[in-house]
């Protein structure tokens, strides 16, 4: 089994940063032997990756390293990658160079080295396109629990208070729990039934595949959330929403 080099950054030191720094002279970017990963160092990285193709960040990952030592890795992402996925995305570069930055430790969003973003609207605000991506990657290591049907809520601009079946008087079907969840749109509006849709949609995609559950739509009024209709009935806020076994 391939050991993966540790990941090097700012403040490091010991042999693998000699090491990184000899790499590093090799292919013509000088830099000082001094088992250290200070400002200079990391200057060399980014310099190096940036004629490598490579994302940009100062920090000597896996990828980096495997680049520096003589092997490609396909699925090492380019700044080329990262300028057409924040293109697709509707982000700017920026904002996407500081998910990878903070988020990754150079061995890409998850370990299949993918960005996974289960679904993405054009229309949404940017405000909700940049917290998708954000908490993208904290959204996929958690799937299947309660704190991550949070966070999908919470990345839509949204507040939900979690009822699970335990919690209830008298108590519930087991593997149930009840949303009373509270939304709005751009300018602080009642969000559209699409909208709602989509962040339905995205609970089904994440909640333990097991449990199903059951939601109120509320909204937000003078600091006061509370259940309201809408001009659009909710056919199914009071259904049991069901995961098809099939497409988890």
């Amino acid at each position: 089994m391939t050991v993966e080099p540790r990941t090097l950054r700012a403040g490091d030191h010991g042999a693998d940063v000699t090491v990184l720094q000899t790499r590093l002279t090799a292919t013509g970017v000088s830099v000082a032997l001094t088992g250290i990963y200070e400002p200079a160092t990391e200057a060399a990285v980014r310099q190096f990756q940036r004629g490598a193709g490579l994302v940009v960040d100062g920090v000597a990952g896996p990828r980096t390293q495997r680049v520096l030592a003589g092997h490609s890795d396909p699925r090492a992402l380019s700044q080329a990658d990262v300028a057409a996925a924040a293109d697709q995305l509707g982000v700017e570069v920026a904002a996407l160079q500081a998910v990878i930055e903070v988020e990754s430790p150079q061995d890409g969003f998850l370990p299949d080295g993918a960005l996974s973003i289960d679904s993405w609207k054009a229309y949404w605000p940017i405000e909700v396109k940049r917290a998708r991506v954000a908490t993208a990657i904290a959204i996929q290591r958690r799937k299947g629990t309660i704190q991550s049907i949070r966070e999908v809520i919470d990345s839509f601009g949204g507040a939900v208070e979690v009822t699970e079946w335990w919690q209830q008087t008298p108590k519930g079907v087991p593997h149930t729990f009840h949303l009373l969840l509270t939304l709005a749109g751009q300018g602080g509006e009642l969000a559209t039934a699409e909208y709602v849709d989509d962040v339905i949609a995205e609970i089904q995609r994440t909640k333990p595949v097991r449990s199903h559950f059951t939601f109120t739509q509320g909204v937000n009024l003078s600091s006061t959330v509370g259940p309201i209709a809408y001009a659009r009935p909710l056919t199914y806020a009071r259904l049991s929403l069901i995961a098809d076994p099939e497409s988890v």
